[in-house]
């Protein structure tokens, strides 16, 4: 067999999704469709230090470069009681475990 000649392009590139919990090291799962319904019903981004850090109706590119620009790139998802059950049951549907969640 002989060898394939193969060009690698933009190998240095990679996606960073704003929605998701790392689920074991170096692997996750997204929430964005729990995290999308959250903020339709009023959650908001929050980070470390409480502060408000995007307007939730504006594109998730926004988003993701907010949260890069955070303490530890991290940011919360600030929710009621009804939001959170709303929230919950989507990650459940997305085959997320009790653990997962917690």
């Amino acid at each position: 067999m002989s060898p394939l000649e193969l060009q690698t392009r933009n190998i240095g590139w990679y996606k960073v999704y704003p929605h998701g919990v790392e689920v074991e090291p170096g692997i996750a799962k997204l929430t964005t469709y729990a995290s999308k319904k959250a903020t339709d019903m009023g959650a908001i981004y929050v980070n470390k230090e409480g502060h408000r850090i995007v307007d939730e109706s504006d594109v998730y590119a926004k988003l993701r470069n907010a949260v890069l620009e955070q303490t530890d790139k991290m940011a919360f998802l600030l929710m009621d009681q009804r939001t959170w059950q709303e929230f919950y049951y989507l990650l459940t549907l997305h085959d997320f475990t009790e653990e997962e969640i917690q």
